[in-house]
């Protein structure tokens, strides 16, 4: 599998009529970049399209272990750094995931954060955000 299957796989996702009823708050999401706009794709999704395209319009996220460690394998060759609840960075990363939530839900930014943040109290340590190193924020000092 290559890094250009992997973009063709998420912009088919981001161009589904799927993409805006995604579940609002997967936990293992790869962050994606193109110009000044930031999503977050879940993982799961992400795996299924790259073995079947065919499952773009399927937003459960439903993939089997074998192609979630694919996409892994793939995300890992192509640079992209996980980050964990415990990573330095993942609290910016987690900022701009609530942006772009805010944004695509078209909710007041506030209301958006609460909820995550609630989410985050009981799932965090499962939260997961792979990033390519070149779109990670600052980490904090």
């Amino acid at each position: 599998m290559t890094s250009g299957r992997l973009t063709e796989a998420v912009r088919s996702i981001l161009a589904a009529p799927a993409w805006t009823s995604i579940a609002p708050h997967p936990i293992r999401l790869v962050h994606w970049r193109e110009g000044p706009d930031h999503r977050f794709v879940p993982e799961g999704w992400i795996a299924a399209v790259l073995s079947d395209p065919g499952r773009v319009n399927h937003p459960a996220h439903h993939a089997t272990s074998a192609e979630l460690r694919a996409l892994e394998e793939l995300l890992l060759n192509s640079g992209h750094v996980a980050l964990g609840y415990d990573s330095p960075q993942f609290e910016p990363v987690f900022r701009i995931y609530g942006d772009a939530i805010a944004r695509l839900k078209e909710e007041p930014r506030d209301a958006v954060e609460a909820r995550l943040r609630e989410y985050l109290e009981t799932k965090g340590a499962s939260w997961r955000f792979w990033v390519h190193p070149a779109d990670l924020p600052p980490a904090p000092v």
